[in-house]
């Protein structure tokens, strides 16, 4: 076994909200053809070899984590592979799958932190899922990953020679956010974010049962470049349109519950990916370096979409120039001392409460990442869904390949029905497209479905 090393705050609190329901996150990629089993798992284990791919061990108090040393020399010494065949209709057959492996958690003691699933549709391209536990990497870690078995699948090898297995702690990163001079800072803002969290709307359970996740993949053929066009007659962002669609998707849904409640204001975080801002070139890194941003709204019936873009722009611009996207894992290294001090039933009552939010976005573009594969026609698509903890009810992931835009949620069954979590990211879709035809709010309407082509959703496979 090697060294134990330091888990950041956010690694922390995601192992304590397993003690929930898991934590998973999957990565999907599409082939252009259909591939055999043998050349996948082939694969897999000459990718494993290059990244070093290891299992991982957590301390019993969840503070620290090593990973295990492997010869790479019997099947056991690789991650699960696992063959799944499904028939038609595709889309519910991919998405049982992808929520069974949503709510499976990862093994105690020492185990693999990823698993990989072969899903053959009838009559569809192969696609691979890598499964991989969101408190050990991230969404770069895992498209590293996926990226070398593309390339170990056509015979290309790893063009990636700065690989970092075991980057430098995030103290050694960022040094100025993780000192001894940074504490009454980082205290402060703890204390702020709390304050700021009083005003927001809470997703309560809509129905009695198990949190289970589910997922639900909406587009895949959303064209970047209506996205831009919709950017540029907006102004902002892309990231700024995808709050703003989901700020007013979100504040359509619940204006009869905000109406009601004392608490108004939105708040909808989105994580984002700290390795350019980091003080040594950790690009290619197997670790989780994840930063947060929060955007608060208050979004009135009958708010101009352009005015919600310009006040969502206005916040991000200010998190931007302050990074304090950067101390977020700092706010959740100290919840997690407060967790371990307080039993169970009062962290799960009293977390979301105090820090609630409506929603979070994952946004990824892996144009560039992916530039070669695309090109080469090796994969059809890519997708990505991310599980959530307690704190919120719902992830939006959108996931940039080349021309096309995917959208996917995954979401509390509890806290969201199928139809509500269908308009919102029917909604989401019309809004980054620039095609919004004022379609009806579930919380108005039984069955929100819009009938509009523009936005007919595609299965994914």
């Amino acid at each position: 076994m090697n060294r134990y090393r330091s888990l950041n705050g956010m690694q922390k609190m995601m192992l304590r909200w397993e003690a929930f329901h898991p934590v998973n996150a999957v990565h999907i990629v599409e082939f252009r053809d259909s591939l055999s089993s043998k050349e996948i798992e082939l694969a897999i284990r000459r990718s494993s070899r290059s990244l070093r791919l290891r299992p991982v061990e957590f301390c019993p108090r969840l503070l620290q984590f090593r990973y295990a040393d492997v010869a790479y020399d019997s099947a056991a010494e690789f991650p699960e592979f696992e063959i799944r065949r499904c028939v038609h209709p595709a889309r519910q057959a991919l998405q049982t799958i992808l929520d069974e492996q949503l709510n499976r958690p990862f093994g105690d003691g020492v185990h693999w932190p990823w698993r990989f699933v072969q899903i053959d549709v009838a009559g569809s391209p192969t696609c691979l899922a890598l499964v991989y536990q969101h408190a050990v990497t991230d969404a770069r870690g895992a498209s590293l990953v996926l990226r070398e078995i593309v390339r170990s699948l056509f015979g290309d090898s790893l063009r990636t020679p700065d690989l970092q297995i075991d980057p430098p702690p995030r103290r050694a990163l960022f040094p100025d956010d993780l000192g001894v001079r940074s504490v009454p800072r980082r205290i402060a803002a703890t204390m702020h974010e709390f304050a700021a969290s009083s005003s927001c709307y809470q997703v309560r359970p809509q129905a009695i049962g198990v949190e289970t996740i589910f997922s639900n993949v909406h587009a895949t053929t959303v064209s970047t470049a209506l996205v831009k066009q919709t950017t540029r007659s907006c102004g902002g962002t892309v990231q700024d349109l995808l709050f703003a669609a989901l700020f007013e998707g979100l504040g359509l849904l619940f204006q009869d519950r905000l109406e009601s409640s004392r608490r108004k204001t939105l708040a909808i975080r989105a994580m984002v990916d700290l390795r350019r801002d980091s003080c040594v070139n950790v690009d290619h890194a197997l670790a989780q370096l994840l930063g947060c941003m929060t955007v608060r709204l208050r979004v009135g019936p009958g708010a101009r979409f352009d005015d919600i873009v310009s006040r969502v722009a206005q916040q991000t611009r200010a998190s931007k120039e302050r990074k304090s996207y950067r101390g977020y894992a700092a706010q959740l290294e100290t919840m997690s001392r407060l967790w371990d001090c307080a039993p169970q039933w009062l962290n799960r009552a009293f977390s979301p409460r105090a820090f609630p939010a409506a929603g979070m976005i994952s946004n990824t573009n892996l144009s560039d990442f992916l530039a070669d594969e695309v090109a080469a026609s090796r994969i059809g698509n890519y997708f990505r869904l991310t599980g959530t903890g307690p704190l919120s009810p719902m992830m939006m992931s959108v996931t940039t390949v080349g021309p096309a835009l995917n959208i996917t949620t995954t979401h509390h069954a509890n806290k969201f029905s199928p139809s509500e979590i269908l308009w919102l990211g029917s909604h989401v879709q019309a809004r980054l497209t620039g095609v919004w035809d004022a379609m009806a709010a579930p919380g108005r309407v039984r069955d929100p479905m819009p009938n509009s082509e523009a936005v007919a959703l595609r299965p994914a496979a």
